[in-house]
Order: C-alpha cells, then sequence, then structure tokens
C-alpha cells in the first residue's frame, strides 16, 4: 500500500486539526479512511453528506482466523473527591451531601448537561433509547455554558448512557450518539479483557516513578517508530520481527514489567 502511494505520509505526525482540513477539504472528498476515535475528522452535517459515507471498519481478521482489538477502560481511577482538614464539621457534611446530589441520577443529568429543561428534558413516547432493549429517561438539549460535562461524572454507569433518548438514524447529527455506540459494538467482543493490564490499580512506589518513566518512554517511542516503519514497508514482519522483539528487551521491557507486576501484587 505504501508502494501504490494508498498511505498519506503525514498520516503519523498530523494533529487533529490536519487531519479534519483533509476530511472537510471543499473542492472533493480525499479522505478515504482515517485511524481515529469518532468520525470527528470530517464536520458533521455536511452539505455534500460526506460524513454520511464513513462506516467503522471492524477488525481486521489475520490468516489464523482471529481478530482482535485493544480494550479501553470504561473509567479511570484516582481521588476525585477529597475533603481537606481545614474544613469544619459543618462543611465537612455540607459537601458530603453534595456528593450524595452529585451521585443521584438527578445530580448527574444537572451536572453533566446542565438544568432541566434548558440541558436535558423527559425524552416523549416516540423517543428511543441508546440501548434499543432499555426504555428512554432523559433526552439531552444542546446548551451554552451550562454544564459540566465529563467533569460531572460520577456516577455514569451503562445502563445511565445507554438509557439516552437518541435518533434512530445514526448518521444524522442527532443520531451521532447511536453512530458512536454501534461502532463499538462492533469491537467489544473482539477485545481480551484478560490480556488488559489493570495499571491503574497499580500503586508506583515513588522510589521506582523515574525508571518506570525511562523505560516507558524509551519503549513507547521504540515500539510507534517502528510500527510507522512496519506499516509502511520499511521493515518486514517476516524479516525484521525477531530483530524487533529483541531491540525491547534490550529496552527493559522485562523490567518495566517487573516494576508494574511488583506495584500490583503489593496491592492486591
Amino acid at each position: 500500500m505504501s508502494q501504490q502511494g494508498l498511505i498519506d505520509s503525514s498520516a503519523f505526525t498530523q494533529n487533529g486539526d490536519a487531519l479534519k482540513q483533509l476530511g472537510d477539504n471543499a473542492s472533493a472528498v480525499i479522505l478515504g479512511s482515517a485511524t481515529a476515535l469518532h468520525p470527528g475528522f470530517v464536520t458533521q452535517g455536511q452539505k455534500d453528506g460526506r460524513d454520511r459515507d464513513y462506516d467503522a471498519l471492524p477488525p481486521l481478521t489475520g490468516p489464523e482466523g482471529k481478530s482482535y482489538t485493544t480494550y479501553g477502560f470504561p473509567s479511570m481511577p484516582g481521588a476525585t473527591f477529597v475533603l481537606t482538614t481545614k474544613a469544619s464539621q459543618t462543611e465537612q457534611i455540607q459537601a458530603i451531601k453534595m456528593l450524595n446530589y452529585v451521585f443521584s441520577q438527578e445530580g448527574e443529568l444537572n451536572g453533566m448537561f446542565g438544568p432541566a429543561g434548558k440541558g436535558w428534558v423527559e425524552p416523549g413516547p416516540k423517543d428511543i433509547a441508546l440501548d434499543k432493549s432499555l426504555k428512554a429517561k432523559y433526552k439531552v438539549k444542546a446548551t451554552d455554558n451550562g454544564n459540566w460535562g465529563a467533569i460531572a461524572q460520577y456516577n455514569n454507569t451503562a445502563e445511565f448512557r445507554n438509557t439516552q433518548a437518541v435518533a434512530k438514524d445514526p448518521k444524522t447529527q442527532d443520531g451521532y450518539e447511536r453512530r458512536l455506540f454501534d461502532a463499538t459494538k462492533r469491537y467489544e467482543p473482539h477485545a481480551d479483557k484478560a490480556e488488559t493490564f489493570p495499571y491503574g490499580e497499580a500503586w508506583i512506589d515513588p522510589a521506582q516513578a523515574s525508571e518506570l518513566a525511562t523505560l516507558q518512554t524509551n519503549i513507547g517511542t521504540f515500539v510507534q517508530q517502528s510500527a510507522v516503519q512496519f506499516i509502511t514497508g520499511k521493515k518486514s514482519l517476516d524479516s525484521d520481527w525477531d530483530s524487533y522483539v529483541k531491540n525491547i528487551d534490550k529496552l527493559g521491557l522485562e523490567r518495566f514489567l517487573q516494576i508494574y507486576q511488583q506495584s500490583y501484587d503489593k496491592s492486591h
């Protein structure tokens, strides 16, 4: 593909804005495909309908009939609510009451989307939930600076998210969430969660943090650079793979895995 000129050489270095310029090219459609988390590489609602022509490709199937995809954790660990020691007892009680409200469905809706009636409304009888097996519980409206968005996601369960009323046609602007939902379903069965390391549950000893950061940077940079070389044909999977694996080992892969595993074992 590289020899045929089908891979844009800038695809490995360009940012999101540069990619969108290709997707929104005014004179003609010049972007055949792109690697992205969502179809944001082309403005939704184009007059020529080009944004409706892009579909999520399922994971590629190898010669042995297997197909894989990575798995992204639905939530990230870490402290998102703390009480300072300088807070009075009254202030602590009020803070806990506020957090309890944020965890409620009403608090989640008001925090993420804005006040009822402005940021979200009750769904109508014909509205369909994102997950069609569930009953729609809320419908989001466009607001301007009236919500906290993702910052307010304290109890955003899969069921809560999937009860959002979304337009039936995933290719419309109002059906955008359904488009993402459907694409996720195409990838979900191919994710091997057993092979995904829960790095967020591993507390790294500060004495090892610098060493781990160096290992991660060196290994990550080498893997990324090698991936580009394999994709573009500068390296061959047949003749260069063994050398690639040996170089990762030389960069300290075993030590990298050891630090993470020991950190995980200490907390479990």
